[in-house]
């Protein structure tokens, strides 16, 4: 079974992710409202992909990908950015 972790502070959209693809019967979905301990998340659960929310309250998604990024444990995770905001300079920086 596949694993994916949702990071995502807006209750109703984590539980729309969670129960779209806990649906399937394919992936254990696990999620958190925030970045704050990215790295021992990342280190319990061991991710196949990460969905992150880059407007994230407290750390951003983006620095917690870059965070994430200087760890060389994680390299070979996926992770999808998604946000709810249109801002171009959000989208360059995902």
């Amino acid at each position: 079974m596949q694993k994916i972790l949702i990071v995502e502070d807006n209750a109703g959209n984590s539980k729309l992710y969670k129960d779209v693809l806990g649906s399937t019967g394919e992936y254990e979905v696990t999620q958190v409202s925030d970045a704050s301990d990215i790295i021992a998340v990342l280190s319990e659960i061991n991710p196949n992909l990460v969905i992150m929310d880059i407007m994230l309250n407290g750390l951003s998604g983006i620095d917690a990908m870059q965070i994430i990024q200087k760890d060389g444990r994680f390299a070979k995770i996926p992770f999808l950015a998604i946000s709810g905001h249109q801002a171009r300079d959000y989208k360059d920086k995902a």
